[in-house]
């Protein structure tokens, strides 16, 4: 009766978990999330940068953005594709879609946690409106720094 007792919890140990529900947020997540870096932290993160862009909160987005970060994103039609590796450029961009009234809802997450790094990958899916475009839903790629939790990449894709 050892043999498949111990085939059972060598699978459920090799499974990947299933999905969490985060804030009506869907998320799954590979790896292992180091405690300071739990999923339901990731997602606070995540949920805190769109809250502030949604809002305009000028404020919030340079303190979530304080450190280096390389931030793309599909713009509007007539300008094409953002690329910034600087705050203040990021925070025109910002403003400029605010202006636009565009609001990001996370609508599921996927986290990459990866062994011997303080970094998880992220896979956030994103609907997205605005009024110089039509409504989608968009993925991104990104990457949070679990030392601090900053968002160091995202790289935020069009319809």
């Amino acid at each position: 009766m050892t043999g498949p007792l111990v085939a059972l919890v060598l699978l459920a140990a090799c499974s990947a978990p299933g999905p969490l529900v985060v804030g009506g947020t869907t998320v799954t997540y590979t790896g292992s999330p180091p405690p300071s870096c739990s999923p339901t932290k990731v997602v606070e993160t995540v949920q805190t940068f769109l809250d502030a862009f949604n809002r305009g909160d000028q404020a919030a987005l340079r303190g979530i953005f304080q450190r280096s970060v390389i931030f793309s994103s599909q713009d509007s039609p007539s300008a094409g594709f953002f690329l910034s590796s600087g705050q203040q450029s990021l925070l025109d961009y910002f403003a400029r879609r605010h202006e636009h009234g565009e609001m990001l809802e996370l609508t599921a997450l996927h986290i990459q946690y990866r062994e011997a790094t303080s970094e998880a990958g992220l896979a956030p899916t994103i609907d997205r409106r605005a009024d110089d475009r039509a409504p989608a839903v968009i993925t991104a790629k990104g990457a949070i720094d679990c030392s601090d939790r900053a968002i160091i990449l995202w790289n935020q894709g069009g319809s």
